[in-house]
This record gives C-alpha cells, sequence and structure tokens, in this order.
C-alpha cells in the first residue's frame, strides 16, 4: 500500500521520467529539498508501475540508484530538465548514496562519462558534460562504482574504487 510518504517519493521521479517540469516546479515549491534528495531503484522505478524489481535490468552505465534528479537527468539526456535543475540551484557536484560496500559517492558527471545514452550516440555531443563542466563541475571528485552491464558481451559485475571521471 502506498503512504502519502511514498506517493511522494515515487511522484517526483515519475513526474521527471514524464518530463513534467510543472509537476516537478510544483513539489519544489513546496519542497526545496527534492534538489538534494537521493532516490532508490524502487523509487526510480516503482514496481506499482509495472516496473522490474531487477536492478540489473535498467540500462545504466553509472548506476542511477542512490542518485539525485540531476543524475537522472544526466543519464537519460534530459537537457531541459538538466537546465531547469542548474537553474532551481542543484548542486552539480551533488553525491549519490553510498551503499553497504562502499560503493556509490558519484556525481551526475560520472554519468556524462559512463552512460547508456553516451554509448548509444545520444550524448555523443557532449552537452551534458559540457554545461555540468561550465556550472563548476569537479571532474576530479572520487567515488567507487560497481555496475553489472546486461545484454552486452561481457555481463559480468565490474568494480572501480576511488576512481575519477577523468580516470
Amino acid at each position: 500500500m502506498l503512504t502519502r510518504e511514498s506517493n511522494f517519493r515515487i511522484l517526483l521521479p515519475s513526474a521527471w521520467h514524464r518530463g513534467r517540469l510543472d509537476l516537478l516546479t510544483a513539489q519544489l515549491g513546496k519542497e526545496r529539498g527534492i534538489l538534494t534528495q537521493t532516490f532508490s531503484h524502487q523509487e526510480i522505478y516503482p514496481t506499482a508501475l509495472g516496473c522490474d524489481q531487477d536492478e540489473s535490468l535498467a540500462l545504466h552505465g553509472t548506476p542511477v540508484a542512490g542518485g539525485t534528479l540531476l543524475h537522472l537527468a544526466v543519464d537519460t539526456d534530459e537537457m531541459e530538465i538538466l537546465r531547469w535543475l542548474l537553474r532551481e540551484g542543484a548542486s552539480v557536484d551533488a553525491k549519490a548514496a553510498t551503499d553497504a560496500d562502499g560503493f556509490g559517492d558519484h556525481t551526475a558527471l560520472f554519468g556524462c562519462v559512463v552512460s547508456q545514452p553516451f554509448r548509444t550516440g545520444r550524448q555523443s555531443d557532449a552537452d551534458c558534460a559540457r554545461l555540468l563542466l561550465a556550472a563548476g563541475a569537479n571532474p576530479n571528485a572520487r567515488a567507487s562504482l560497481r555496475k553489472r552491464l546486461r545484454f552486452v558481451e561481457d555481463e559480468s559485475m565490474h568494480e572501480f574504487r576511488d576512481v575519477t571521471t577523468l580516470a
């Protein structure tokens, strides 16, 4: 059963998925904290909306689970939402949550380097990276990433500890 809190946590990614800046703007007017909130896989892809619980089926290069709305906008090449988030004061260096094994802590800039849109050519112009860097993103921020890519030749888990976007 969905509670008021879970509805709120689902509303934000759902509004984002639909490109509904009007809903995001309305929610931002109620709660400025949405710019720094991090979201779990289940909140980004709610099973109540028919999404799969298997995180490995989400085709992301850099994990978006534990990320902010800024991470999500970069991962899906949503330039309009990305610009809106930055105009509204989202931190370009906001870090994703860190899991129990120490993986996470990555900024949205990591999603510009290792992302499904980049792999498919949608971010070949590097507009997301340029925008974040122009807004002051730190290319030397460090993070530890763990990701298993699906539907590729090597589907094994890959781990990268204490790396930067430049590395």
